[in-house]
């Protein structure tokens, strides 16, 4: 069993189910400092939720004092709970959602349950050369 901690991140909402995450990330990072935030880890996430009309929001993690945002911006809390992360093949945004459906369904008819809502998280690692992993994160 994995934990997700304590996040806050500062999101806004994709127009195109997450495919314009990219521009929606440098959109966030080009903000972040000037809000007087700070960028807590280089992660980019992708929350999808199945259940709302918004579908796709795009989230940095980060900390500071500011309360108040001004729109598109929003921020979205996350309490630590319990969460299943599985790592995803795919080249593509596309190729990835599939797999996470496709791993959501073996979870599931193993016994687990979860809610609607899921989460990609993009990790780009320097570790000596840059390395991209994308996990599905679920939970209940």
């Amino acid at each position: 069993m994995n934990f997700l901690p304590n996040s806050r991140w500062l999101c806004v909402t994709s127009s195109h189910f997450g495919l314009d995450w990219q521009e929606l990330c440098k959109q966030l990072d080009e903000c972040i400092e000037g809000m007087g935030l700070d960028l807590v880890q280089e992660d980019v996430y992708l929350f999808f939720n199945l259940d709302s009309k918004e579908g796709c929001v795009i989230g940095r993690p980060v900390s500071g004092f500011i309360k108040d945002l001004k729109s598109p911006f929003k921020f979205m809390d996350w309490t630590t709970r319990p969460v299943t992360l599985v790592n995803l093949v795919g080249k593509t945004l596309e190729e990835c959602l599939g797999c996470a459906k496709e791993m959501r369904t073996t979870l599931e008819l193993q016994g687990r349950s979860f809610n609607n809502s899921f989460i990609l998280r993009i990790r780009r690692q320097l570790n000596p050369a840059l390395a991209v992993t994308i996990e599905a994160i679920f939970y209940e």
